[in-house]
């Protein structure tokens, strides 16, 4: 229907592809993703063998973001390497990031292993 051809791929289809492997977007979408709901009975969030960069992580940054806004029961919050040489140099900023997302519990704690 007057598509054009590209590399063997229609134009629409490769639109349509951008469109979900573009980093931007997909980030953009998930942050305006809302539940109409929460995670009213979790009460521990523990990641264990967390290794790589703050770059390599973002999208688990985005989905301890979310947790963290939607837990409303929430008490601790735990992530943890499995060794200390499995922390990155940046392990640092990745705290700074975590502590600065919002937390819709009131009274739970935070706890970074090495």
């Amino acid at each position: 229907m007057g598509e054009r051809q590209s590399c063997g791929m229609r134009v629409v289809d490769k639109d349509l592809l951008l469109r979900y492997t573009n980093e931007d977007e997909q980030t953009k979408r998930f942050e305006m993703y809302n539940v109409n709901c929460s995670f009213s009975h979790l009460e521990t969030i523990k990641i264990d063998n967390f290794c790589g960069s703050l770059i390599e992580n973002k999208y688990v940054l985005q989905l301890v973001k979310y947790l963290l806004k939607h837990a409303t029961v929430l008490e601790e919050f735990v992530i943890a390497t499995a060794t200390l040489q499995d922390t990155s140099p940046d392990y640092d900023k990745l705290i700074q990031e975590v502590l600065s997302f919002p937390i819709s519990s009131s009274h739970s704690s935070y706890d970074f292993r090495y």
